[in-house]
């Protein structure tokens, strides 16, 4: 029997995905036997919205603390002090959700845990993810071969795929990240539109179940 998936819409550089991260992978650890999982970035820092660091410092230092105390997630000094305060690193989210995109491509069943990998990457660490040598440690974390993983990265079918996500995302409508949905043989279903615990992320799936049983 074919199993649902739960697609999970998010972007690398969104902070409030960053804090939902943790919800998504207790999610796919406990129902991953029973869904398929997939992940695809929105492009939300994309064309001329990509900037310094810096000019979401303002904003940022304020807000992430409200993500700490809804969520329980924790942003790591070296993000907060020092990457953040950067003016010659740019915020750009096309390369780690290429990264994402091609990490896909070698093992789609692990993108969850790997898409929270890279947001830790950056978040916790502080690292700039315009630098490749994050991906490549990344693969080398989760198991893929460095070069075989970096020479794909660099592919035109990556940077192809990692526009289709972008647009995937704006026909679908999506309006703000992180954004999950169930899909079944009836339809697509929104499960959360922003940060929802785990508690509730779950109520809202056995809900969607229960209506397609009844259909």
């Amino acid at each position: 029997m074919q199993k649902n998936t739960i697609l999970y819409v998010f972007d690398p550089l969104c902070g409030w995905c960053y804090g939902f991260s943790a919800t998504m992978v207790d999610l796919f650890n406990k129902r991953k036997d029973e869904f398929d999982f997939e992940v695809i970035s929105g492009g939300m820092v994309t064309g001329s919205r990509i900037a310094p660091y810096s000019s979401m410092h303002g904003y940022i230092s304020g807000a992430y603390k409200r993500v700490e105390d809804m969520t329980g997630a924790k942003f790591g000094e070296p993000y907060l002090n020092e990457l953040l305060k950067s003016d010659d690193k740019l915020m750009n989210s096309e390369p780690p959700s290429r990264a994402l995109v091609t990490f896909r491509s070698f093992k789609p069943d692990e993108v969850v845990p790997f898409a929270h990998a890279l947001q830790k990457k950056q978040y916790v660490e502080g690292k700039d993810l315009n630098n490749t040598s994050v991906y490549e440690e990344l693969a080398s974390e989760f198991g893929v071969d460095v070069s075989e993983f970096m020479k794909r990265y660099e592919s035109d079918e990556m940077k192809h795929q990692t526009v289709q996500d972008f647009q995937w995302s704006q026909s679908a409508g999506v309006k703000g990240f992180p954004t999950v949905v169930l899909k079944n043989e009836q339809g697509y279903y929104l499960v959360s539109n922003g940060y929802r615990p785990l508690d509730e992320v779950e109520k809202v799936i056995e809900t969607i179940q229960g209506m397609a049983k009844e259909a």
